[in-house]
């Protein structure tokens, strides 16, 4: 809660200050397909996560007629080595989540960062308050991973 809630807050408070000065800017957030989906055994991260959601769509709001855009990444399952620090099994787990996603496959971190450079830059101009979910399109297509 401390960094994904608390610290998210205070960052984007001080960058909608700077924003506002300058005329605009924009804030991407890194969040999670839980903040939608729920996670049973990590209630306080999809609360957080859940938390990041909505900030991202009050500062799209209040920000959106100085200029200030906000927008949210919610990455899934992405092939890291971060598991490795609470797993011997890290890939075998990681691919036990392919078969769930459309494209058979987990994310790799360079697609998440795509979209988040994306989001950043001029051509997403016209976009603010979207929570993207990069996890896969099975949320769109009513499947939530539940």
């Amino acid at each position: 809660m401390a960094v994904n809630a608390r610290g998210s807050f205070f960052f984007a408070r001080e960058a909608f200050r700077a924003m506002r000065e300058r005329g605009g800017g924009a804030i991407v957030s890194t969040g999670s397909y839980v903040c939608t989906a729920g996670m049973p055994d990590g209630v306080a991260y999809a609360a957080s996560k859940g938390a990041l959601a909505q900030l991202t769509k009050v500062v799209a709001v209040g920000g959106g007629p100085l200029g200030i855009r906000a927008n949210l990444v919610a990455a899934g399952v992405i092939e890291t080595d971060f598991l490795d620090t609470f797993r011997s099994d890290n890939r075998a787990y990681l691919a036990s989540f392919a078969g769930a996603q459309p494209l058979g496959r987990v994310a790799q971190p360079e697609e998440i960062a795509e979209a988040l450079c994306f989001l950043a830059s001029p051509r997403a101009g016209f976009i603010t308050g979207a929570g993207s979910r990069s996890w896969s399109a099975r949320s769109w297509l009513g499947f939530d991973g539940q």
